[in-house]
């Protein structure tokens, strides 16, 4: 299977290197790109190696996000509401009058700052940075991969154009 893949990205490069023609009656353009050429363009429009690069940011967010939780409280507000009938009755005889509504509200407020964790914010900490340094190992992986198989498909070019010219040469023979 990774070799059909492999072959068909030759055939797309392939495609993409052949003379194209801007309109009718004009002359095809000729596209000659070096090898550098190449790793730079895929690597400037490649959407896994940017995605990569939006994960180690998400990762930079979140170790910004463990650091300011050692200094910052937390605060939360959790707030109910709905719609509620009038009960009449005690729990056994309970009846509820549907046409009577009014509107249950409850409010919650939590402010949390903690004075010592036993070295939790520390464990914390580590994580998120051993986070962000797997996701630029990620990225580096991602574009030495690109690299590699750019690579592979310049030289598969370039061997196709040799295979063709001496298939041409030999048949004029």
């Amino acid at each position: 299977m990774n070799r059909l893949k492999s072959y068909g990205w030759i055939a797309v490069t392939v495609a993409a290197l052949l003379p194209v023609g801007a309109g009718a009656g004009e002359a095809p353009r000729l596209v000659r790109m070096t090898l550098k050429a190449c790793v730079d363009r895929a690597l400037e429009v490649n959407p896994e190696v940017r995605a990569a690069a939006y994960d180690v940011a998400a990762a930079g967010a979140k170790l910004d996000e463990v650091r300011a939780a050692r200094f910052l409280p937390r605060f939360e507000l959790t707030q109910y509401f709905g719609p509620s009938p009038a009960a009449r009755g005690d729990i056994n005889t309970a009846r509820s009058d549907w046409g009577d509504l009014s509107v249950f509200e409850r409010t919650e407020i939590s402010l949390v700052q903690p004075l010592y964790t036993w070295g939790k914010g520390r464990a914390a900490q580590d994580a998120a940075a051993a986070g962000v340094a797997v996701q630029t190992a990620g990225v580096d992986r991602r574009r030495a991969n690109l690299v590699l198989r750019v690579k592979e498909l310049y030289y598969g070019l370039l061997l196709v154009r040799q295979l063709y010219d001496a298939a041409v040469e030999s048949r004029d023979d």
